[in-house]
C-alpha cells in the first residue's frame, strides 16, 4: 500500500498511526489502553492526488476514511487496520468569497473558525456555531450537519443546509468530480 501511495502523493505525504475522532467511548477505550489500530493516512494536496487515491483505493478494495479536523464526537473515524485515512487538512484554502451573493467557495480542509474570522472581515458570518468551531473544517461541518439531520438532532433545518451549500464539488468512488 505505501509505495503505490507514494507514487501518487510523495512520501512526505503518508504516515502510519492511530486516528480517532473525539468520540466518549474512544477516548475511554484509549484510556484503558485500547489503542486504535495503526493505519497509513494520506496527506493530499490538490484534486488529482485525491481521484488518484480514490480510484487506487477502488482497484485495491481499500476503505477510505476521510478525516477533517478529526473534532467529531459520534465515532465516524474509527478505521482499522489495512484502511487508509485521508487527511483533507492540506485542502485548506478559502478560493472566494462573493459578498454580493453571499457566497463562499472553500476547499474541504479549511478550518471552521478560520473561515469564520475572515467572513467577519467582510462583515459576514458562516451561521453554523457548534461548540467544536475552532477544530472543525469546511467539510465536516457540511458532512456532520447533513448526518446530524438524517437523525433530526440539529438546529438546522434541510432547506437551510440546501441554501448554505448552493453547490459542492465531490469526489466519488468512480474517482470523478461532480458538482
Amino acid at each position: 500500500m505505501r509505495a503505490d501511495l507514494e507514487r501518487i502523493v510523495g512520501a512526505a505525504a503518508l504516515d502510519e498511526r492511530p486516528v480517532r475522532d473525539l468520540w466518549p467511548l474512544a477516548v475511554m477505550r484509549e484510556r484503558a489502553g485500547q489503542s486504535p489500530a495503526r493505519v497509513m493516512v494520506a496527506r493530499p494536496s490538490g484534486r488529482e492526488h485525491v481521484t488518484a487515491i480514490l480510484r487506487w483505493a477502488a482497484a485495491n478494495s481499500v476503505a477510505v476514511t476521510p478525516l477533517g479536523g478529526g473534532s467529531g464526537v459520534c465515532g465516524a473515524v474509527g478505521p482499522e487496520a489495512g484502511e487508509l485515512v485521508l487527511d483533507m487538512g492540506a485542502l485548506d484554502r478559502i478560493l472566494e468569497i462573493d459578498e454580493t451573493n453571499l457566497t463562499c467557495r472553500a476547499e474541504s480542509g479549511v478550518n471552521g473558525l478560520a473561515l469564520e474570522k475572515k467572513l467577519n472581515e467582510r462583515g459576514l458570518t458562516l451561521g453554523h456555531f457548534p461548540s467544536s468551531l475552532p477544530g472543525t473544517t469546511v467539510g465536516g461541518l457540511v458532512s456532520e450537519t447533513a448526518g446530524a439531520l438524517l437523525f433530526a438532532t440539529a438546529m438546522v433545518t434541510a432547506a437551510e443546509l440546501e441554501d448554505e451549500s448552493p453547490a459542492l464539488s465531490v469526489a466519488i468512488a468512480s474517482s470523478r468530480y461532480g458538482m
